[in-house]
């Protein structure tokens, strides 16, 4: 079974789910994170490459997507659910 984590920005996923990824990896499931490391959150860059290890470390395949958090920004949505279609599809 595969899940996959997603989220505007990379800090929701670090401080709020970090536990729900562990518990699902300790039931088997391939988790699968996507999310907007790049851009929007309020962690620092070195607290984002430092998710990222641990990310690999966990097991846990993590996929950059860029999704805003401005509602308005419509075309970057547009592509980003594109990005998220095709990883979809990619992934099975």
């Amino acid at each position: 079974m595969r899940m996959i984590m997603t989220s505007t920005a990379v800090n929701m996923i670090d401080q709020f789910n970090a536990s729900n990824m562990r518990i699902l990896r300790e039931m088997g499931v391939e988790v699968h994170v996507a999310t907007n490391f790049k851009e929007g959150s309020t962690t620092s860059d070195e607290r984002t490459a430092e998710f990222k290890k641990e990310l690999d470390a966990a097991g846990i395949r993590y996929h950059q997507i860029g999704f805003s958090r401005r509602p308005l920004a419509v075309w970057t949505h547009i592509r980003a659910y594109k990005a998220f279609l095709k990883l979809l599809r990619e992934e099975d």
